[in-house]
């Protein structure tokens, strides 16, 4: 083996990886997996809010309450 690859590579900070790379984790992660690592970076956290939040469900029994309720979502 020559000299110029003797040397190991210097640690690369996690903060560091690219998205692909954690795309790739996230992709073997169950959504319980997801949630413990939520707040570990900003592309756990949004892969993590947009499956648990994927089918979101509005029910109620006056529809003066849930349009008002939707005029503040907005």
């Amino acid at each position: 083996m020559s000299s110029r690859y003797s040397k190991p590579l210097p640690p690369l900070p996690l903060s560091e990886l690219p998205s692909e790379i954690w795309l790739k984790i996230a992709g073997e992660l169950t959504l319980e997996g997801k949630k413990h690592l939520f707040c570990l970076n900003r592309t756990f956290y949004d892969l993590y809010m947009n499956e648990k939040y994927r089918d979101l469900s509005l029910v109620s029994k006056d529809g003066v309450e849930f349009v008002e309720v939707m005029q503040t979502l907005k």
